[in-house]
């Protein structure tokens, strides 16, 4: 049975695709400016291994809002393509209860089982 998502469920997810965007510039927003703080303070202290740490961790946590601000990114051109809401590995629809929390996913449960499956014995 194929099931469709509602335009205003789309609409939903819409906007919190934009809220969550917003939110996550503006925490990149903030880290670069801890990212200058703690350079200042370096340069102050001269402390270099706990200056490391820091970095190290700010960026670690860099590419990580990087990386989920470039899936919201994707899954707003879906909605504008007509794309979203679909599985890419079964092309059936994502569940309801997946897109709501998480609106940028691009996979089903089972599209995810299957590309976790195929990493496992691919690599």
């Amino acid at each position: 049975m194929h099931h469709t998502l509602s335009p205003e469920f789309i609409e939903e997810c819409r906007q919190e695709l934009v809220e969550l965007k917003t939110h996550l510039l503006n925490r990149l927003s903030y880290l670069r400016n801890e990212l200058g703080n703690i350079e200042r303070q370096c340069s102050e202290e001269g402390d270099l291994s706990t200056t490391q740490v820091a970095e190290h961790q700010i960026y670690v946590n860099h590419r990580r809002l990087r990386y989920l601000l470039n899936e919201v990114e994707e899954a707003l051109k879906r909605i504008e393509e007509g794309t979203f809401g679909y599985c890419e590995e079964t092309g059936e629809v994502i569940e309801k209860e997946r897109l709501k929390l998480m609106p940028y996913t691009r996979l089903s449960v089972e599209g995810a089982e299957i590309r976790d499956t195929r990493r496992q014995f691919i690599g």
